[in-house]
């Protein structure tokens, strides 16, 4: 039984959202990707996801799940002495984006990365507070000038969005994270302009 039909029938069943390809037919290394958006209020919901009910146990995985355990402990200002911290509702029905990535290895099972995307502009957090929370982010992970300089960068990037005043929302619109044997744990976030500024 698959891990999506043990939802049949509940108003929560996780959505198959958006499928891409390479398009590129018996090539090394050709990607298929599956996105699927799914409630992921708590990091308990969050981890069956992202593992599917416990059927993806590669050691990559289980790293993967570390660094977005650390990062949802700070995002929310959790403490992993809390043993309650995995079951809390932090914003009612969040949904996340969970992407299942597969690349060819010529007739052996294929190789499977997960990458979570969250939605930041529902954390209720301004976008000034969002940047000083990923200051301290980036402080901790040994990047001390990035995080010296993340907030005020990005209010020059977009200088209309009032983000030193801790007022604007919707420039930081997605964050992913995920684990590769490759890269190690690598984040990434999506900014978007707000378009009447870019055109007129």
């Amino acid at each position: 039984m698959s891990y999506l039909s043990t939802f049949e029938g509940q108003e929560d069943a996780p959505l198959a959202w958006l499928l891409s390809n390479d398009c590129v037919a018996d090539t090394p290394g050709m990607r298929l990707k599956v996105y699927i958006l799914s409630e992921a209020d708590s990091l308990t919901k969050l981890n069956e996801m992202f593992n599917l009910g416990g059927r993806l146990k590669d050691a990559h995985i289980t790293a993967s799940f570390e660094g977005i355990r650390e990062l949802w402990y700070h995002l929310f200002g959790l403490s992993g002495s809390d043993l309650t911290a995995n079951d809390k509702v932090y914003v009612d029905k969040m949904k996340c984006v969970f992407v299942y990535e597969m690349r060819s290895t010529h007739g052996s099972e294929p190789d499977l990365d997960v990458k979570l995307h969250i939605p930041m502009w529902q954390l209720d957090k301004s976008d000034g507070q969002l940047s000083e929370v990923m200051a301290s982010w980036f402080e901790s992970h040994g990047h001390p000038d990035l995080a010296a300089r993340y907030k005020s960068d990005l209010n020059k990037a977009f200088p209309k969005h009032g983000i030193t005043e801790n007022m604007g929302v919707g420039t930081h619109t997605w964050m992913s994270i995920t684990h590769t044997p490759k890269t190690g744990l690598y984040m990434t976030m999506y900014l978007s302009p707000k378009l009447p500024e870019v055109y007129y």
